[in-house]
């Protein structure tokens, strides 16, 4: 890992991809430890679809969407439930092709674009200082959700484009699946927990994962469905750093930004990233202008190296 400093500024960015450049293509450049796991999940996809579930299933989001017009929720309500239905429509197969009656890990998620958790946080936001001022305001948001029981269990901080921070909420206990419509509602059941907070930009995302226990538990121990969105279900995220790490992806090529909390930045880039890319990297990162949320690195880079997997 190379140990010189390299002020970057949203202006000479040109300049400093190709310092980059250098340095990524030089054989000595040491390996960046990630102070956390990257896990590859696995996707499951039944290959059956059972009609009669389904019918069950589309005549289940009927009745919510005619909930929904006949005025049963409020506007806020409406939006995360409909984003709900959205989720369930897209991925209505594997929702099918669930393996019920066996426990299984189960994980899902919600979204908040950085802008709204730094409005969020707003109070908290120091001049000039993106890292301490988002740090802050994501511990705001971790103890809200930790007052009322439900604290995520993990934080993606990642988004090219759309920079956004993914909170996700892990079972501590395999959950068990007696009924095709089990996990619709116990997702709807989450968005309802998202609308009680009112946290402006917060919204579902989804399933995050699930996926079968690999040895034979006994039921007695597992969670039914009915009960997983409640309070002290959920593994803690704890004092983690891990929602420091920007991960940033472009044409599959990429990397991490790694937000220093004393305003500095790592750099963690595949191996064989390209000069392109690592631009598009340094103008996805944030800095703060006074109180205003700015893209592009500003500040200095600390360290460069290879990602360590």
């Amino acid at each position: 890992m190379k140990q010189q400093e390299i002020n970057v500024t949203v202006e000479n960015v040109e300049e400093v991809v190709k310092v980059l450049n250098r340095i990524m293509q030089d054989p000595t450049t040491g390996k960046l430890m990630l102070e956390d796991s990257i896990w590859e999940e696995d996707a499951y996809m039944g290959d059956e679809v059972y009609s009669e579930d389904q019918l069950r299933l589309e005549n289940w989001i009927w009745e919510e969407v005619e909930d929904m017009k006949n005025g049963v929720y409020s506007d806020i309500e409406c939006e995360q439930r409909m984003l709900v239905i959205d989720y369930i429509q897209e991925y209505k197969r594997p929702l099918l092709g669930m393996d019920l009656n066996r426990p299984t890990n189960f994980s899902f998620r919600a979204n908040i674009a950085i802008e709204s958790l730094l409005e969020y946080g707003s109070e908290l936001i120091q001049p000039n200082n993106f890292t301490k001022s988002y740090h802050a305001a994501l511990r705001k948001l971790q103890q809200t959700f930790k007052n009322i029981g439900y604290e995520f269990s993990e934080v993606n901080f990642g988004g090219f484009e759309n920079g956004e921070v993914t909170l996700i909420w892990n079972t501590k206990e395999q959950v068990l699946f007696e009924d095709v419509l089990d996990c619709p509602k116990m997702l709807m059941a989450f968005a309802s927990l998202l609308c009680e907070l009112d946290i402006d930009g917060l919204y579902f995302g989804g399933k995050h994962y699930s996926h079968n226990a690999w040895q034979e538990d006994n039921e007695e121990d597992c969670y039914v469905s009915e009960e997983v969105v409640a309070s002290g279900h959920f593994e803690m995220y704890g004092n983690s750093l891990y929602h420091l790490f920007q991960e940033c992806e472009i044409d599959d090529k990429g990397g991490y930004i790694i937000y220093g909390l004393d305003g500095s930045y790592r750099l963690a880039l595949e191996e064989d990233i390209d000069e392109r890319s690592l631009q598009l990297i340094l103008q996805s990162g944030y800095h703060l202008k006074d109180n205003q949320l700015k893209r592009g690195l500003n500040g200095v880079i600390k360290a460069v190296g290879h990602i360590s997997w």
